[in-house]
């Protein structure tokens, strides 16, 4: 199963909006550097790739049927971490943090 890129899209703007607007997620990597949003244009080709990633996030928390506003307050807790997580992972697999 590959999840959809509409989807993929969904989420990711949901997401870096949050950050974007309200500082919501992002890390640091063991280098020190942050993410930001430079950086994380930077890293959207490879991460929009990682269909693990996109199938724990998506799939996994049930957003196939909804959108990530609709998602109950615990799996969207748990969702939004996990995105972060993995996208942390893959941006200091390529050194951008």
């Amino acid at each position: 199963m590959q999840i959809p890129l509409s989807k993929k899209h969904e989420f990711w703007n949901h997401f870096i909006t949050r950050f974007a607007l309200y500082g919501v997620g992002g890390g640091c990597g063991a280098s020190g550097k942050t993410i930001t949003l430079k950086r994380l244009g930077k890293a959207k080709e490879a991460i929009f790739a990682e269909e693990d990633l996109w199938m724990d996030v998506v799939a996994r928390h049930g957003g196939l049927e909804c959108t990530p506003e609709e998602l109950d307050t615990l799996t969207y807790n748990h969702c939004v971490g996990n995105f972060w997580g993995q996208v942390l992972h893959i941006m200091s697999e390529l050194r951008l943090v």
